[in-house]
Parts: structure tokens; sequence; C-alpha cells
């Protein structure tokens, strides 16, 4: 009768008569299991094995079973990326597999405060905190909020996480629910309370089983209006939305260039274990809110902190979705397919705005019969969903289309739904339209727009990724504009062939250390290695202070009147975009000060050809779909040229790196060090980017590439 049997239990539990056969307890525990099968409502557990190098693949208990998984929320397959589970190996072989204690005692790491700084940088807020999950940061923050501010009350969507529901039980506090986004009745319940009285409007950003979005720009004018401070879920939002995967409310200043929506916002919670692909919670706020939590937060005080392999994994996850558009693009370009060739065979989704999919089937058992059928029969896994996750009555299937499901894998998994409705004689849009519609779906123009009013929907056609996002994001992930409405075969592979590569670190050091040694005893023969980046293993980056740099390189770079310029050198033996992002935030984000004399720093890309040279100065280069403007300011010698950016706080220099490699990564770039020490002698051309740093008598402030030798 029941899916688990005893064998499945722990040797432990099988043998505790207290626990397992206590007269008193076990009749209760089975009422109510019973009443869980009856009301179709038990919890069944999948055996789902994800593959790392095969995504989106699983194979069941039967190792030889592969299957198709369309509800994982890892939505970008993070957890398999190349750059994560590489920094994890690293943690692990460095530190270890835990974190050795509390926050508090011994469990502290480098790491952990590396990733805080970074999450509270990701949302733009003095300070972040991370937890294990989650649901710890929703429960643990909301239930001690209310023990510092007397009187607090709290408004709450109605559709809010579980997590925040029981945070805002915890904490005892007076609450008010208002119906989802219903902004009148918000309001009203605001207008209840004097100005003086503390509030607090908790909500989400994208509601994970209906796939709607909050009304964020309205929620906090409100708040504003009311003296209320905001607490923004943004869970199944952040590396997904915004032009660096801060979210929804980030996506609002990338589409207007208005910041205002996201410095509206008081307190973000988000997670590690979504987008992301790792595991863990964080909230991200003021440094006075974040302090205060780190010391009155139960939830975080007495706890084992998260391992440092977790962080490490955590850090290269959100360091790479900043800057990458690449995974986000296919992901909302497959759902956006998969939403019109499932409306266009009468099969019911749930219309929403988001990357989540809800294909209506209003009945728990025909929801659990439609999964098992297409595990089963089509070897494709997709959960079903049913109360108390959602509504009796509006049971679904939820699919979450990831980056590398291909149109192979999007043809069958239309075709397997398509056979499961017609075998089980599931309910159609047309269906649902006879009897009135529900969720809305089936709902004619009048029905939807008093949907739309009731339910506080957002309408699908104000799509969180409009039009003009897919063709700027087309720009920064180098994809090309692709037609959402297309059927053609654009399949995302984010792992290349050799991604093992990560796992020979020292096979690939002595390749590296040989491609040096070349370099040194050749010094007038020019390297190029093969293009492919899938065919790169290794970064290293060398630092040069040459007196024979011509003159006119210390004239471009300003104030620079001594006879050394430093200048950062970049070889590559490895990937292309690695390297560069490597390269970028080590100038980006880690400074120290010499007492030498070095003005400035200068990254130069080398070009093969003149006109490659002249055609990367002359084309508009894009970050995020914002033009950058470059200028020409110096020949270093005939026929090799650098180009400047303008110093400034909005345009930085690792925006322009990664600019001029998303737009030119295939017009060639020299490898050999030697060359340019030995002057270039007018054969190769350089795209270079001068950055200034902040000059004091005899202290400069420097990137670190002084001490690194190897990526």
């Amino acid at each position: 009768m029941y899916k688990y049997s005893v064998s499945s239990l722990s040797a432990r539990s099988r043998f505790i008569p207290s626990l397992s056969r206590s007269p008193l307890f076990c009749p209760l525990y089975q009422s109510k299991l019973d009443a869980k099968h009856q009301d179709k409502s038990y919890r069944y557990f999948n055996n789902i094995n994800r593959l790392a190098k095969n995504q989106p693949k699983a194979h069941t208990a039967d190792k030889k079973n592969l299957v198709d998984v369309w509800c994982s929320n890892d939505y970008l397959s993070m957890s398999t990326h190349p750059d994560v589970t590489s920094a994890m190996k690293v943690a692990l072989d460095t530190y270890g597999a835990g974190a050795g204690g509390t926050r508090n005692i011994a469990g502290n790491s480098a790491l952990h405060l590396e990733l805080e700084a970074q999450l509270a940088a990701l949302h733009k807020k003095e300070a972040a905190l991370v937890f294990s999950s989650c649901y710890i940061a929703n429960d643990a923050t909301l239930s001690t909020l209310a023990s510092a501010i007397p009187d607090l009350v709290y408004f709450s969507d109605k559709m809010n996480h579980a997590s925040m529901i029981q945070g805002i039980r915890n904490s005892r506090a007076k609450k008010e629910i208002f119906n989802h986004n219903n902004l009148a009745e918000l309001e009203q319940k605001l207008a209840k309370y004097p100005i003086s009285t503390p509030k607090v409007i908790a909500f989400e950003s994208v509601y994970s089983m209906s796939g709607n979005i909050g009304r964020i720009p309205e929620i906090c004018a409100l708040a504003k209006k009311y003296g209320a401070l905001t607490f923004l879920d943004e869970v199944h939002a952040v590396g997904l939305y915004g032009k660096s995967g801060a979210g929804v409310a980030e996506h609002y200043e990338f589409r207007s260039g208005d910041s205002s929506v996201n410095d509206s916002i008081d307190m973000i919670t988000g997670t590690l274990g979504k987008a992301f692909g790792i595991v863990g919670g964080y909230i991200a706020a003021s440094a006075r809110t974040i302090d205060f939590f780190r010391s009155y937060a139960p939830g975080f005080i007495f706890t084992t902190s998260i391992p440092p392999t977790v962080v490490a994994g955590a850090i290269a996850s959100i360091k790479y979705l900043s800057t990458n558009h690449k995974e986000r693009y296919y992901q909302q370009l497959h759902t956006k397919m998969v939403k019109q060739q499932l409306s266009d065979l009468n099969i019911p989704v749930i219309p929403n705005p988001s990357h989540i999919i809800p294909v209506l089937v209003g009945d728990a058992a025909k929801a659990k019969w439609a999964s098992d059928k297409l595990l089963s029969d089509h070897k494709i896994y997709v959960q079903s969903i049913n109360y108390p996750t959602v509504p009796v009555g509006e049971e679904r299937l939820r699919i979450t289309p990831g980056p590398q499901h291909s149109t192979e894998l999007r043809t069958k998994l239309i075709n397997a739904l398509a056979s499961i409705w017609e075998e089980g004689n599931l309910k159609r849009t047309s269906d649902w339209e006879k009897e009135g519609g529900r969720c809305g779906v089936g709902l004619n123009a009048d029905q939807y727009n008093k949907f739309l009013d009731v339910r506080g929907w957002i309408p699908t056609e104000e799509s969180i990724w409009t039009d003009d996002d897919f063709k700027k994001y087309s720009t920064v992930a180098k994809t090309g504009y692709i037609d959402p409405a297309s059927k053609n075969d654009y399949n995302f592979n984010v792992l290349p062939k050799n991604s093992q590569k990560n796992d020979k670190n020292i096979k690939n050091q002595k390749k590296n250390d040989k491609f040096q040694q070349h370099n040194k005893n050749n010094d007038k023969k020019i390297i190029k290695p093969a293009l492919n980046p899938q065919e790169f293993t290794e970064v290293s980056i060398m630092h040069l202070l040459d007196n024979s740099i011509p003159k006119a390189l210390k004239k471009a770079c300003y104030g620079g009147s001594d006879t050394k310029i430093g200048c950062s050198w970049t070889q590559f033996s490895g990937n292309i975009n690695a390297a560069i992002d490597y390269v970028a935030l080590k100038i980006d984000n880690e400074y120290v000060s010499y007492q030498h004399d070095s003005r400035a720093k200068a990254t130069y890309f080398m070009f093969y050809s003149k006109e490659n040279a002249e055609k990367c100065m002359n084309t508009p280069i894009y970050y995020n779909g914002i033009a950058l403007e470059l200028y020409q300011t110096v020949t270093l010698e005939e026929g090799t040229q650098i180009v400047t950016i303008p110093s400034t706080n909005s345009i930085n220099i690792r925006m322009v790196v990664e600019a001029v490699n998303n737009n030119f990564t295939k017009n060639g770039i020299i490898y050999d060090f030697s060359a340019y020490k030995n002057k270039i002698s007018g054969k190769f051309h350089t795209f270079g980017v001068k950055f200034l740093f902040k000059k004091t008598i005899y202290s400069f402030e420097i990137p670190t590439f002084l001490e690194i030798d190897k990526f």
C-alpha cells in the first residue's frame, strides 16, 4: 500500500521500538497518513539522479534507465558548470568537507566573508548574511525582526511562501494578509494604522507555483507612502533576471535605467540553491540590519555554517552569472517556445510572465497519473504539484525549461504531453473555457481582465523578458537574435566536450609550463594556438615592468613621467572567456598599495591584422545592451594602436574587457608574451584599455598582478 517499506528505513530507526512501534503514537501517525492517501496529497519521492556531465539527463534507481528532467530548480544547470565544480574541488582539497562549527565558533572563513560581500554588492546593499537555506533565512529574519521593533505589523501577500508565513507566525507580531497583488486591499489595510506604527510588507518577486510576479514598483510606492519597510523574496529570480542576475527588482533597472525600484527594497532574501545551482540562503540589507540578525537570529546563530566547498561554488556561480548571459538567454528562449507550442496544442498553460510553465490538470489523482506516465512511458520527469502546495482543484504539472533543453528534447516533451492528454482525456484549454475557466485558463477577454483584478495576476503579455530584452541579451550573450517563434534547433551546450579539463589541474599546469618555456626559447617565433575555446586548458598571468616600452605609451598613461610603466599582460593557453573574466576580476576587485612609481595599468588585446584592430575600434561595443564609447588616443608604433575609455564610475575596465571579448572573439588574439617584449615591430595590433588609479605621493593603488603566476 505504501511507497516506503520498512526496508527503506535506516537500521537505527528499525530497531527502536519506542519510536517505530509505539502503541500510543503509531495509530495517530497512521491516521494522519491515511488522510493524506485519501485526499491524494500524499507525497511520493521519485528516485532521480541528475548526471553532471549529461544535463538535463538523470538516471532512476536503475542506472541504465535515463530520463529527461524537466522540473529542476537548478534553472541554469550551474550545479554542473566547470567554473563551479572546479572551485568546489579546490576548496575541498584546501579546506576539507565541513565548516568546522557555527559562524561564531570556528566556522567563519574568508570564503564566507567573500560570499557575503559578493551578495551585498549583487543587490547593492551594505551587507548580507548567509544561512543554511532560504527557508531558514525567511523564517529566522521575519521571526526575529519583531523582537527588535515593538508593535510591528506585518502585511503579507496571501501567496507568500511557507517560509515567510512561518516566520511571521513565529514572530507573534500582528499581521494583515492581503489577497495576492491586490494593491487596493493592501493600501486599505495600511491606511488603518497611524504612520508611526512600524510596518513591514512581505512579498515575493516570482511566485514559484504560478509563475506570477509581484507588483514590486507599486508595492514600494505604497510602502513609501505609509512608512513601511519592504521585505522581498527573490528566490526564484536571482540569477535569472537583471543585468547581473540580482532578480526582478534589478531587471526593472536594466530595462529603464531607473534604480529607484531596487533602492526601495529594504530587505532582500534569496537562495543559492536554484539558479546559482548550489545550496543555502541569504538576506541583504543595511549593515545595521544585518548585524542585528547576525546577533539575534537563532536560525543563524545556533547552526553549523555551510561548508567551504559550498561557499566556493556559490562564489564562482554568482561571479559567472553576473557577467555571462548565455544561460539565462536560452532558458528564457526555450520557455517562450514551449509555452507557445503547448498553447498551439490546446494544452492548458496557466498564463504568467515568468520562466515557469504550470500546466493545469485540476485533479490530484490525474496529475499524479500524468507525471507517472511521463516517467514510465516517455522517460520524462515532470513532478505533479498537489495540495497543500497549490489549492485543491488547481493541481498541475510544473515545467521549468533550461538552457540545455534542445529542440529534440522539447519536441519529445511536447509529443509526450500531447499523448498523455489524449490517453487520459485530460481537460484542454477549450474544456476549461466551457466551464468558465480556472486559474486564468480558458477565459474570454472580460473574464480574463476580471481574473487579473481579483487574483492579482500579471498578464502574460507583460512578460518580465520583453522582446526588447531578448534583443539586448542576444547581443551580450553572443547568440545572435533568435526569434522565439522559430522552431529551428538552437541547442545550448554549456559544457565543452573536454569539460573534464578541470579535473586535470596538474597535467594542465605542466602543459602551461611547457608553453611558457617554449615562448622563452623562441622569442621571435609567434605561437598561434587554435582559437577554439573548447581546446584551451590553462591561464597564466605575467607582469611586465619594462624600461624599453615606447615613450608614446608613457604619454598615454595620464601623469606618467617615470621610466617604468606597469603593464598587465595575459597569456592564454586556456579558455578565453575564463581568462578575461579572471583578469578583469583582479583589476576590479583586488588592489594593493606599492611605494613605487607605477602610474597606470593597461590591458591589451592583440590582433593578427590591422584591419581587425581598426574594426574593433570602429565598431560599437555593447555591454548589457548599452553601447560603450571607445577612444583612440595614440599610436605606439607604426601600425600599433591603443584605445582607451574614460575612467568613470559608470564604465569600468571589466565591462570593456568583457564587451570586447563578446564582440571580437573570432578576430584572433596573440598569445606570445615575447612578441610584445620585443616591441612588436609593427606586425601586430593592439586594442588596449587604459585604467587610471587614485594617485598620491609615492603610493599608487594597482592590481595584484605581481603576485599571480598561475590561474
